[in-house]
């Protein structure tokens, strides 16, 4: 039927098939960088968007494809598992250290909380074999050595706005682990992953900081959590605080607003 046909292209088709090869080659790497699929699934992807790989890529995560089933060794990945974990069901505590060792990443990188992502872990500081598996067969790894690889194709893949986001909301739940009751994290467990994700996208990140330890104090809400994203990607001087932002945050303007203000006045008494 006529639906199953890709967008028509403002290019005609014998002029896309004169595309230099060297840039089909280069668009494949980039589609497969952003998203970790496969060779196969970035040329379908790309020639159905007419080898435009933002476009593409933008439709890749908007409407996410079934989870391609890699030619993966279960038994390998168990085996693997168990290298960690001493009752064959759960890596925790040292085991996990060995782990992010044997991955060769420091305790600050942030493949240490995508791969947990990747997983879907519930809790920190803690791989079931189940989410081991999960985040294994999502990764297309059968063992630990390739792990590293895969997992920085996937840290490029977060500068995607969409992923970055599902990432970000996924870092709340797992922060404040399976009880659903619980509607806060701690606050230095929050300052401690903004760090590691956010403070190269936050031009107030060290002031936001300063704020919370100087006059917030508290556990950090799911509402806080997520809406601090919209706003660390916004202008302070375009805020608005009728809009419906978190208290927390309007604080955090207000403060600084007023601090600003302090500076601007001493500036006055020097001139």
């Amino acid at each position: 039927s006529s639906s199953s046909h890709p967008p028509s292209s403002p290019v005609p088709h014998h002029l896309l098939l004169l595309l230099p090869k060297m840039s089909r080659e280069t668009a494949i790497e980039n589609f497969m960088t952003f998203t970790g699929s496969s060779k196969s699934r970035a040329k379908a992807f790309l020639e159905t968007y007419n080898w435009e790989v933002d476009q593409a890529v933008n439709e890749y995560f908007n409407n996410p494809p079934p989870v391609e089933q890699p030619n993966q060794n279960t038994n390998q990945i168990e085996e693997e598992f168990k290298k960690f974990s001493s009752d064959g069901e759960v890596i925790y505590g040292e085991e996990l250290g060995k782990l992010t060792a044997e991955m060769k990443l420091e305790d600050s990188d942030i493949k240490t909380l995508i791969f947990p992502w990747k997983c879907q872990c519930k809790n920190v500081g803690e791989i079931t074999l189940e989410e081991w598996k999960t985040g294994m067969s999502e990764l297309r790894c059968s063992d630990v050595s390739s792990l590293s690889s895969a997992l920085a194709a996937v840290e490029s893949s977060l500068l995607n706005k969409r992923h970055f986001r599902d990432f970000y909301f996924y870092l709340f739940n797992y922060l404040r682990g399976e009880n659903v009751h619980k509607k806060t994290v701690s606050l230095d467990f929050a300052i401690v992953i903004w760090e590691m994700v956010l403070k190269d996208k936050f031009p107030l990140f060290d002031m936001w900081v300063k704020f919370l330890k100087e006059k917030h104090k508290r556990p950090i809400t799911k509402d806080s959590w997520s809406l601090l994203l919209e706003f660390s990607q916004s202008d302070i001087k375009d805020y608005d605080e009728l809009e419906a932002w978190p208290v927390l945050i309007d604080d955090f303007v207000n403060w600084y607003k007023a601090l600003e203000n302090e500076k601007d006045d001493d500036d006055l008494v020097v001139l």
